[in-house]
């Protein structure tokens, strides 16, 4: 069993129920061109992966210091199971998520069809937020997971029920 160094745990991975809700708005949606900010151990990203188009591509985005938990479970797993999936996917994980994320904000605004925001550095998720915006094609769809435990400047207990 993989073990996560303080303060991660399993309760940082996407949620079964929000695999399974993004992956069946997916197939009703068909992205080609999708973008994950947050990775951790890969389980929702593989969902994601298993429902875009044939042809899609993922653009996965992680902090350098947490990609060696997709490696650990993400990977292993597919490897496991047979999967082609990982082939759809391209791993950006060399710098921060949000200096990543501001460039490609700047050289490739409205270009994703798709964005799963699950930055584990939820503290961002502001400007995390305002960059997927200027990312995101007219039409396109942002699901952004665990908004609830985040700042109560982003939404107030009320606004959460």
């Amino acid at each position: 069993m993989t073990s996560f160094s303080s303060p991660l745990s399993w309760r940082d991975s996407v949620a079964p129920e929000v695999i399974q809700l993004t992956k069946s708005l997916i197939s009703l949606y068909h992205p080609s061109r999708c973008l994950v900010i947050g990775v951790f151990t890969g389980l929702g990203l593989l969902g994601i992966a298993e429902e875009i188009e044939p042809r899609g591509l993922i653009i996965a985005l992680e902090h350098p210091s947490l990609v060696q938990y997709w490696e650990d479970v993400g990977l292993k797993l597919t490897k496991m199971n047979g999967h082609t999936h990982t082939s759809r996917i391209q791993l950006r994980s060399s710098e921060p998520i949000e200096k990543t994320l501001a460039k490609l904000a700047a050289n490739e605004p409205s270009n994703f069809d798709f964005i799963f925001l699950d930055d584990f550095k939820r503290d961002n998720y502001l400007d995390d937020y305002e960059h997927s915006i200027r990312l995101l094609r007219r039409g396109g769809l942002l699901i952004i997971n665990q908004v609830q435990l985040t700042s109560p400047l982003i939404l107030s207990s009320w606004e959460a029920m």
